[in-house]
C-alpha cells in the first residue's frame, strides 16, 4: 500500500529477502492505503486479490 505506515519496512524486508537469496515478490498498489482491501468491488482490490491468488497458486502447487 502506497500510504500504509509500515511500507518501508516492508519493502525493505523484501530486499533484505531477495539479498538472501530467498525467492520473493513485491507488489506495490500506488494511492493504495492501509486497509483499502476492505474496498471489495474496488477495481485495485479485485487486482489484489487476483495478484495474490496467482503467486499463492504457483508457490504451492508448482
Amino acid at each position: 500500500m502506497e500510504f500504509d505506515p509500515l511500507r518501508d519496512e516492508g519493502i525493505a524486508y523484501a530486499q533484505a529477502l531477495l539479498a538472501s537469496g530467498v525467492g520473493t515478490e513485491l507488489h506495490l498498489y500506488p494511492g493504495t492505503f492501509h486497509g483499502s482491501g476492505m474496498a471489495r468491488h474496488a477495481a485495485v482490490t479485485r487486482r489484489q486479490i487476483t495478484e495474490r491468488t496467482t503467486v499463492l497458486r504457483r508457490v504451492l502447487h508448482g
